[in-house]
């Protein structure tokens, strides 16, 4: 059984709501034993909104407003604390590191994640959400740039352990499977390796002749139904591989479960719809799977599962 130290995270809040669900999430979800967390803010001299104010913002109402922040982050912190002690972290792997705004708040947080973390973790939306939006900007900052680790992007917290590793045939989908097992093995949770095969078009020109178009639709689907026998074997072998590896990190093969869907319309939409119907509170996805694409920092299925996973936590393993 492979030997899995303990992690380092940098879970990034502001003392909003969605970031208290960044705790929770945290809390239910990180083996107390294998993990340190540091709990990161940033503070400001005043909110953005009081310059909107034409002229300067008034110092008395700028006072009274670091004043409230500072108590409200205080309160927020110490409730922070608590819940990670009543979980069974010690003291000295739960720390506080609060500090002044300097380059943007989302520059701060990738600088600060250059510091000996093995991953980041954001709330969804932060202190000022903003209707219908689905990823607020500096969590959107975050995924785009923070590359060279893990990204965790926090929806609601569900009060479960069910994971669903995004998987193909790439190099990427095997980090993400080792990379949930040093993250959450050792605990109850469950994971679902998860592949979907999408649909082919079999529509053919209705202005052609119909014997021509049977001949060739016939065709046509016998060639399809072999590429989707000979993907789906593949899928299976690689699945097998990726239960190895989970196996050899202490996970229990009852633990593991394995589902195929094929013939679906978008692979992005299918992992997200299929984490949400079932209840699971995790994605873990590669940034690029097998259609990797140079000049961009997330791949297409990776980017519509962020969009579209807004009710999960998901994981965007580089």
């Amino acid at each position: 059984m492979a030997d899995i130290g303990k992690k380092r995270i940098l879970a990034a809040l502001d003392g909003s709501r969605a970031s208290m669900d960044t705790v929770d999430y945290l809390v239910h979800m990180l083996p107390a034993t294998r993990a340190e967390v540091v709990l990161f803010t940033i503070t400001t001299a005043t909110p953005e909104s009081f310059w909107d104010i034409e002229g300067e913002p008034n110092q008395d109402l700028t006072d009274l407003w670091i004043m409230h922040r500072k108590k409200s982050m205080e309160k927020f912190v110490e409730e922070a604390r608590r819940k990670f002690a009543d979980a069974g972290f010690e003291k000295k792997d739960i720390s506080v590191k609060i500090q002044d705004r300097n380059m943007g708040i989302a520059r701060d947080i990738i600088r600060e994640s250059a510091k000996g973390y093995d991953a980041v973790v954001i709330g969804r939306i932060g202190i000022n959400p903003i209707a219908r939006v689905v990823i607020g900007s500096v969590a959107n900052k975050l995924v785009e740039n923070i590359v060279d680790m893990p990204v965790c992007i926090v929806g609601k917290s569900l009060k479960n352990r069910k994971i669903l590793v995004a998987m193909d045939a790439s190099e990427s989908a095997m980090k993400c499977v080792k990379y949930a097992g040093e993250m959450f093995g050792k605990t109850d949770s469950e994971f679902l390796l998860f592949h979907v095969i999408r649909d082919y078009d079999l529509k053919f020109s209705e202005s052609r002749d119909k014997d021509e178009m049977d001949i060739e639709e016939s065709s046509w689907l016998k060639i399809t139904q072999a590429e989707l026998q000979k993907a789906t074997q593949t899928i299976k072998s690689v699945m097998d591989q990726a239960i190895n590896e989970l196996e050899n990190m202490g996970i229990s093969r009852n633990q593991i479960n394995t589902k195929i869907l094929t013939g679906m319309a978008t692979r992005g939409g299918s992992i997200a719809a299929q984490a949400m119907i079932a209840g699971y509170s995790t994605i873990i996805i590669g940034r690029r799977g097998l259609s990797k694409v140079g000049e961009f920092n997330m791949g297409r299925v990776c980017y519509k599962v962020v969009q579209l996973g807004n009710e999960v936590a998901v994981w965007i393993v580089n």
